[in-house]
């Protein structure tokens, strides 16, 4: 049986949105670490 919530269409909406994210980043270095890498180091 499915929750009430998920018959509605801006939460069906927000999964695909999520699903379209994950995909979309899932190339991406892991983690934080690639943001600091971008700064001159001193």
């Amino acid at each position: 049986m499915a929750f009430t919530f998920e018959k509605l269409i801006v939460y069906q909406k927000a999964i695909s949105f999520a699903d379209s994210v994950c995909a979309l980043t899932e190339p991406f270095p892991r983690g934080y670490g690639f943001l600091f890498s971008a700064k001159p180091k001193k």
